[in-house]
């Protein structure tokens, strides 16, 4: 029979394993990380088997350029009247062995005149505890259509963080000037209930985040 110390070692033990297998990135969200160019500050992350969102296409119209946002010289659609179409998408894993895993983040640069982010499926790395490497997923191939839901709480808005689509279809860099940034989700995949050592992002600088 255990005595009253051992007994309350070992509770305070387990409190502790407990502890951290709950929070294994929380002491990472929030915090700003510096690179030579860009700050990445991981804001949240979420595992899900499923993810839902609304996207409202906007053509035409006036639209007002900011310094961090200017307006495109080449898009013609601009002297059109504005014309909006919501659509419905889904995004589920490839495989019933793994789960979404979306990390939201802020990149931000406060450092270079013109900082250019190639944000791809080469952006950024989640690594786990056994070397495996995980990749961001190119969304605008991985979502599906879906009609209008019954009930709108199933969906949520979300903004992915991606390349700009040219009016081909191809992927353009983003630019980001001295004091703008970007806001939104990277998309993963990986078995379920993996735990993550450290989360890298190499677009437009090179930075390493330890969870």
């Amino acid at each position: 029979m255990l005595s009253k110390t051992s007994r309350y070692i070992l509770v305070v033990s387990l409190l502790m394993l407990v502890i951290a297998a709950c929070s294994d990135v929380s002491s990472a969200l929030g915090q700003r990380y510096r690179g030579k160019t860009l700050d990445v500050v991981i804001m949240g992350i979420e595992r899900a088997n499923q993810v839902a969102f609304p996207v409202t296409y906007r053509t035409g119209g006036v639209k007002t350029p900011s310094r961090c946002d200017p307006a495109d010289p080449n898009d013609s659609a601009l002297d059109q009247p504005l014309t909006e179409e919501t659509k419905h998408w889904e995004i589920t894993p490839s495989s019933s062995e793994l789960e979404l895993v979306l990390l939201k983040l802020k990149v931000e640069n406060h450092t270079a005149t013109n900082a250019v982010v190639n944000i791809d499926e080469r952006a950024a790395e989640l690594r786990d505890f056994v070397q495996g490497k995980y990749f961001p997923i190119n969304v605008n191939d991985t979502m599906v259509e879906v009609g209008e839901p019954e009930n709108p709480y199933d969906e949520r808005s979300m903004v992915f963080l991606w390349n700009k689509l040219s009016p081909t279809g191809e992927g353009r860099a983003v630019e980001l000037r001295r004091g703008c940034g970007l806001e939104g989700w990277l998309l993963f995949e990986a078995p379920i209930d993996t735990k993550f050592r450290e989360f890298k992002w190499v677009a437009g600088d090179s930075l390493t985040i330890d969870f």
